[in-house]
């Protein structure tokens, strides 16, 4: 019987982490199944989900533990229990597709997620990033958002809500296919 496991990991980033937590995840022959990772402020940041034999988890788990990788901490949570799916609670559910531009400011993120919150939509995956604006230099905010929503959702009305909360704010909210 298989087990999953998700990781999290934070801490100062330097060459080698990957290297190493794959090195130990294939020496108890647990397969790295999907993750995300980043350098964010000169800080490793990382989540993944694996999957390992019964028979091998316990000692993976201890020695996950017990993994000392320049200052990385690592979480280790069981998700042999819980759904594996991509968040759809129901086949008629729609996947969907945000992307956000514009002049950053504070509160762009909580006032988004407000709007989607209001309409009953999950985040599943969200992207952010800041950069400067190539011709003026003014800083920039742009999102890609994974959202799930119910069958009836009123795209018409979660895309008005969104465009009201800013001007400055170039949004498209598209169904994937």
């Amino acid at each position: 019987m298989k087990r999953q496991l998700v990781l999290t990991m934070l801490g100062p980033d330097q060459p080698g982490i990957v290297k190493q937590l794959s090195e130990l995840l294939a020496k108890h022959d647990a397969n790295w199944l999907e993750s995300r990772m980043a350098n964010l402020a000169g800080e490793f940041a990382g989540i993944l989900r694996a999957e390992v034999d019964e028979k091998n988890y316990a000692q993976l788990t201890a020695d996950l533990t017990g993994i000392k990788i320049g200052g990385v901490q690592f979480l280790i949570k069981d998700a042999s229990t819980g759904s594996q799916t991509t968040g759809l609670q129901n086949p008629a559910d729609k996947q969907l597709e945000l992307e956000v531009l514009g002049t950053d400011r504070e509160g762009i993120v909580r006032d988004i997620t407000a709007v989607l919150a209001l309409h009953n939509i999950n985040v599943e995956e969200l992207s952010t990033e800041t950069f400067e604006a190539p011709m003026s230099s003014e800083p920039l905010f742009k999102a890609i958002a994974q959202l799930t929503a119910t069958s009836n959702i009123d795209l018409e009305g979660v895309q008005s809500d969104i465009e009201d909360i800013a001007n400055d704010l170039m949004t498209e909210l598209r169904v994937k296919i």
